[in-house]
């Protein structure tokens, strides 16, 4: 006698299920301090995962300069010299990195360095 084996497939839409998860976004990548001479390029990085993917932001002084894992300030001027903050946005949250700072180096690094090597060689 043979017997016949049936098998039912059911197919299931899982995609719902996922598109409720959330996830808050965590900061991978950090900004560092960056020293730079006035008319040079600075440029800071940020990144970010989470679920949704989170978008990124960029605050000086509290108020939004720029967005994307970049921030470009390629010519830099005396009034960028600033705390600058990432921000990574989702829908279940958001995250800051610490604040990180901008410095002019320059001329008056020469005249300090020149006045010190004049000192010693007295």
């Amino acid at each position: 006698m043979k017997q016949k084996l049936i098998v039912k497939v059911k197919v299931v839409d899982i995609s719902a299920v996922f598109s409720s998860v959330l996830a808050s976004p965590i900061l991978i990548t950090t900004p560092l301090d960056s020293a730079s001479q006035l008319g040079e390029a600075s440029i800071f990085t940020c990144q970010a995962i989470g679920i949704p993917t989170p978008t990124i932001h960029w605050l000086k002084e509290k108020l939004v300069v720029g967005e994307g894992s970049m921030l470009n300030i390629s010519d830099v001027k005396q009034h960028d010299v600033s705390s600058y903050v990432c921000v990574a946005s989702n829908n279940a949250g958001n995250v800051a990195s610490d604040s990180v700072e901008l410095v002019i180096f320059g001329k008056y690094v020469h005249i300090i360095k020149s006045y010190w090597v004049k000192a010693f060689r007295s």
